[in-house]
């Protein structure tokens, strides 16, 4: 599968599917999905974008904010909030007078 954009660079989606495709060769080919099913649905939607639009009966596409609210990235940031909030974000640094 070709990865070059129209400039000559990396497609947009091409690290996508080198996540994808890392998975499934972690996996083995016959078995990927269900454990790649995340990395395959983020490379389909850099694709399609079909999960930008929500509700598909809506008359105009949802705003950013709504967006991020019912995908995978607004989920991730609702988990990263959440450490926030308890104090476990960001990570602490040990550093070798610690050990």
């Amino acid at each position: 599968m070709s990865m070059y954009g129209i400039d000559g660079n990396r497609s947009r989606c091409s690290h996508f599917w080198d996540d994808f495709l890392s998975c499934v060769h972690r996996v083995g080919r016959n078995d990927h999905w269900v454990p790649c099913k995340n990395y395959r649905e983020d490379y389909f939607e850099c694709l399609h974008h079909k999960k930008l639009v929500f509700a598909p009966s809506a008359p105009t596409r949802l705003s950013l904010l709504q967006v991020t609210k019912y995908t995978r990235i607004g989920k991730i940031q609702k988990q990263k909030e959440k450490l926030i909030r308890e104090g476990k974000w960001p990570p602490k640094v040990e550093t070798q007078a610690e050990l």
